[in-house]
């Protein structure tokens, strides 16, 4: 879909690369840092997860394109099938990620004891994101200059 206009699919790679940026540095500077305390502020990583969820294009593109494959005139309105597809998603998701995050804050309570593996964890995450980056941006900038 993005590939029918190449001007818009530039500037989802353009921000998508300048994002991936960012979480690299955001990465390296952390491993430089004290020890993050003992228990996270689970606002700030609630607002943050909601952010990067919201202003990920992924989950726009792929209801657009996957839900409406699964409505029939046949069964009601429209808007009440996605409507119910998209609840059904949003709960599955919402099991999904719990589990993940429990597994992961267990696994971060260990990582916070091993100050060094913390930051080899942060160094490979800023350098996996900044490799990540680089490909993204390069192909955006080679679509935009031939």
């Amino acid at each position: 879909m993005l590939r029918s206009i190449p001007a818009v699919l530039v500037l989802v790679q353009l921000a998508g690369g300048l994002h991936l940026g960012w979480l690299a540095v955001t990465a390296a500077r952390s491993a430089r840092k004290a020890p993050p305390p003992e228990t996270p502020d689970e606002r700030r990583v609630l607002r943050q997860a909601v952010l990067t969820n919201l202003l990920n294009p992924k989950t726009v593109l792929f209801f657009a394109a996957f839900l409406p494959r699964f409505t029939s005139a046949e069964h009601g309105p429209l808007w009440v099938q996605l409507l119910t597809l998209g609840a059904i998603f949003l709960l599955a998701g919402l099991a999904w990620d719990s589990a993940t995050g429990l597994c992961a804050g267990r696994l971060g309570r260990g990582l916070v004891r091993g100050r060094r593996t913390a930051v080899t964890v942060d160094m490979v995450a800023g350098v996996t994101l900044g490799a990540l980056a680089a490909i993204l941006l390069k192909d955006a900038l080679t679509a935009l200059v031939p």
